[in-house]
């Protein structure tokens, strides 16, 4: 019985590790991904500031 015991305990503790691990890794790419997802949109904002500039500046007639 105590082995079963032992077994039960070092399993659940395995668990929470992975579990650790894995809840890590994934805070670590979620940051990642959402650092790139701003840096695109930085660039799409100072590319389309640029061109609304451009044509604010060119006279249309």
């Amino acid at each position: 019985m105590m082995t079963i015991t032992n077994i039960s305990i070092e399993q659940q503790s395995l668990s929470q590790d992975s579990i650790s691990q894995f809840t890590a890794i994934s805070s670590q790419i979620l940051l990642q991904v959402l650092n790139d997802v701003e840096l695109e949109l930085e660039t799409i904002l100072v590319t389309e500031f640029k061109q609304e500039l451009s044509a604010d500046i060119i006279p249309s007639f």
